[in-house]
């Protein structure tokens, strides 16, 4: 269901995309350029989820066994990538549009795609700094997390938790500095 509904959004961002470029004036029409930037982001954003999801079903695979439902056996780091993939496809996709849609008229794909490194970078460090920071400062895990493993297996759940988090909440930190970055006027990036 949640793959339905992903592709639904995807595509419901795709056609606010379209409605944008139809709105423009006729010298500066050019949706099918913002499609295939909006495409092409998406897909690096499962590439990066993929590999994010790699990374972290080595480092933790409690994580996507605990939270996540994905049973040990010999496809577990496949399925894990797979899931990665998927949320990284959305999220890159709803973050290019929401570029996109924000640009001003005058702002063309290149400028757009120089504002992108923003959100990534944004999101692996405050990634780094929650996960760092629940693993230093707390040494316990929620109580909730903390009844069904033991503390070693929770520890480790909570500190992938916070950093799966700090990730998404950085991306989208990450997006509104790139927003107002592409609205402010002056020279563009």
């Amino acid at each position: 269901m949640s793959e339905i509904v992903r592709l639904v959004v995807v595509l419901a961002l795709a056609v606010l995309v379209m409605r944008r470029a139809a709105l423009r004036p006729a010298a500066e029409r050019r949706p099918w350029r913002d499609l295939a930037f909006l495409a092409t982001v998406a897909a690096g954003g499962a590439v990066f989820g993929a590999a994010v999801a790699a990374v972290t079903a080595g480092l933790a695979p409690q994580y996507y066994r605990f939270v996540k439902g994905i049973p040990a056996g010999p496809e577990f780091v496949r399925t894990a990538m797979l899931v990665g993939g998927q949320a990284g496809f959305g999220a890159f996709g709803v973050g290019a549009a929401v570029i996109v849609l924000t640009a001003p008229a005058g702002a063309g794909v290149r400028a757009v795609a120089r504002v992108l490194w923003i959100p990534v970078l944004v999101a692996l460090g405050l990634a780094a700094v929650a996960a760092a920071l629940q693993a230093s400062v707390s040494p316990f895990p929620g109580p909730a997390v903390a009844r069904s493993l033991d503390p070693a297996d929770a520890r480790v759940v909570a500190v992938a938790w916070t950093a799966i988090v700090g990730l998404y909440l950085g991306g989208l930190l990450g997006l509104v500095v790139a927003a107002v970055r592409l609205r402010r006027p002056g020279p563009r990036p």
